[in-house]
């Protein structure tokens, strides 16, 4: 474990770098900017619930409440984007550390 924390304060001023190229180019095309993180997700759980629960009429079981479902999708496009997003740039950054 204290290998890997030398290591990464070695490696900082690369990893800060890195870092701020990834947001540069993320966003460099967008004219809102990082506001798209919190729009996108949003508006997918919109599409979804507005589809799933209105149209197909699905619903948690034993929940009366018309928020549920939408909070529910909510949390797990959340999460997988999450986990999506984190093990794609990890995958990128290690690219780029085996390139140079």
């Amino acid at each position: 474990m204290k290998q890997m924390l030398l290591a990464l304060w070695a490696y900082r001023f690369f990893i800060v770098s890195s870092i701020k190229t990834e947001f540069k180019t993320r966003f460099a095309r967008s004219k809102i900017g990082g506001f798209w993180m919190v729009i996108h997700p949003l508006a997918q759980v919109l599409v979804y619930a507005l589809i799933l629960s209105q149209i197909m009429k699905a619903k948690l079981p034993e929940v009366q409440t018309q928020y549920a479902y939408p909070i529910y999708i909510l949390s797990g496009i959340l999460a997988w984007t999450l986990f999506s997003d984190i093990l794609t740039r990890s995958l990128n950054v290690l690219l780029t550390m085996q390139i140079c």
